[in-house]
């Protein structure tokens, strides 16, 4: 049976520092020798996500393979400020956004972080792959409360500052040892009405992961549209009512 053909659209960003005086040519996407403390692997799951949000070129991304129009959204209709807990529900819920603003048309993402560190011979050392049998089990049970839509997202944060290939776009996982992050959307269990997204966020070298990093993503499977239940959307009202700072 051949693997289904997994299409992740990415961008990259690279910042070079530029000194006084006269400039003759600017290389970006190079190598560095030098190795910042800022990696991307040592972010906390939530702090990642508050990152992919932070860039509009990436939010913009994102949004779009949840079928949602770019972006700015107001605060008042998006909550990634974790944990986020309904009165009816229970449970913690890592993002929800308002449709259009309209509390009857919420959209639920699920994250999982797995994180990767590649060697200098491309060998990868993977922290996290049985967290997505959980990451399922969350997915299942927001569709189950009824969420307009709900979606699951493998996250995986990758340092590769390590790995020697020439070109530093290309450093990411290859070996068998990550292909179950890959085979998500074939894992059993996953409700039909889930969707399922990956995403790959690569540090390919010692630069700080504020100036050069790649945000990949790939949407597996769209979710399924349900009918969402009043009680639901009253209380995703009040909640992001008084997010708003309203009555």
């Amino acid at each position: 049976m051949s693997r289904e053909l997994l299409v992740f659209h990415f961008v990259f960003t690279d910042t070079v520092t530029i000194g006084p005086g006269p400039i003759t040519s600017t290389l970006f996407f190079q190598d560095s020798h030098a190795v910042s403390l800022d990696r991307i692997v040592d972010l906390k799951e939530q702090d990642v996500v508050a990152w992919i949000l932070a860039s509009e070129r990436r939010r913009d991304l994102f949004f779009s393979k949840i079928c949602l129009a770019p972006g700015p959204y107001d605060d008042s209709i998006l909550d990634s400020e974790f944990p986020l807990t309904l009165t009816t529900q229970g449970g913690d819920l890592d993002f929800v956004i308002l449709e259009g603003g309209d509390a009857t048309q919420g959209v639920c993402v699920e994250f999982k972080k797995v994180k990767v560190r590649i060697d200098q011979q491309g060998g990868e050392r993977v922290n996290n792959l049985p967290g997505l049998e959980t990451l399922i089990k969350q997915g299942n049970k927001r569709q189950s409360q009824g969420f307009r839509k709900t979606y699951i997202c493998a996250v995986a944060v990758i340092d590769a500052h390590e790995f020697q290939s020439p070109n530093t776009l290309q450093r990411g996982m290859e070996t068998p040892e990550v292909q179950a992050f890959y085979d998500l959307g074939s894992m059993v269990g996953i409700h039909s009405d889930v969707g399922i997204l990956l995403i790959e966020i690569p540090q390919p070298t010692g630069k700080s992961f504020h100036e050069f990093s790649g945000f990949k993503i790939c949407k597996v499977k769209e979710a399924g549209v349900l009918e969402q239940p009043p009680r639901l959307s009253e209380d995703l009202r009040t909640h992001f009512r008084s997010k708003a700072g309203g009555a």
